[in-house]
């Protein structure tokens, strides 16, 4: 009877421990995914809106707006990187300008419906304004900031997935299963010593040595 309840002990604790390493092992071995490859499509170049002002000569990567209503630029901060183009609208009722705080750009006179756009080749900020609703930083007033390309590409979070398997992660199975072999046969010949010691009267039912 001791015997038993020795064994049946044994295999629940060895269950109990098993179970989560067999779960993580088959968590940590799964196929991982492989990466779709990237296409790389030539994007075709948009159409000329009608009512566009010509802005600074560049090529454009990617391209981003502005609206310019009245008595304001939306979004009035705007971050983008090198070799962005940035298409201002003028989405209000009344003309505006788009006009550099260093004169490196303006627009001129928008009226309703036109666009001025600026592709910026260089890192750094560029404030501007309204000639006729503000001036430089107050009124109606924006700001470009230019990031280098490689500091957006840091900023970019790692692909979600499975993690790679390090030497320090759970134990293997094989391990596993020799560590409860090993411990197994421990307890089966602790019981056995524990059984042949009651039978001959050395030991009293609770395994204590008797004098």
């Amino acid at each position: 009877m001791a015997r038993r309840l020795l064994l049946a002990a044994f295999w629940l604790a060895a269950a109990a421990w098993v179970a989560p390493a067999a779960a993580q092992e088959g968590a940590a071995s799964g196929p991982t995914p492989s990466p779709e490859a990237p296409t790389s499509a030539t994007p075709s170049p948009a159409p000329e809106p009608a009512g566009r002002i010509g802005g600074v000569v560049g090529q454009a990567s990617t391209s981003v707006g502005v609206s310019a209503v009245d008595d304001a630029f939306r979004p009035m901060q705007l971050t983008v990187t090198v070799g962005t183009e940035v298409v201002w609208t003028n989405e209000g009722d009344n003309p505006h300008t788009v006009t550099a705080d260093d004169r490196s750009f303006d627009s001129g006179t928008l009226e309703g419906g036109q666009t001025f756009s600026v592709v910026f080749e260089e890192p750094g900020r560029v404030p501007y304004y309204c000639q006729i609703h503000g001036e430089p930083g107050s009124g109606m007033f924006g700001v470009v900031i230019v990031r280098p390309a490689a500091a957006a590409e840091e900023d970019t979070p790692a692909p979600e997935g499975p993690l790679a398997r390090t030497g320090s992660g759970p134990l293997p199975l094989a391990l596993v299963a020799l560590v409860l072999l090993a411990g197994g046969a421990l307890v089966l010949r602790g019981a056995k010593r524990l059984l042949a010691d009651a039978g001959d009267g050395s030991v009293d039912t609770e395994g204590r040595r008797r004098g």
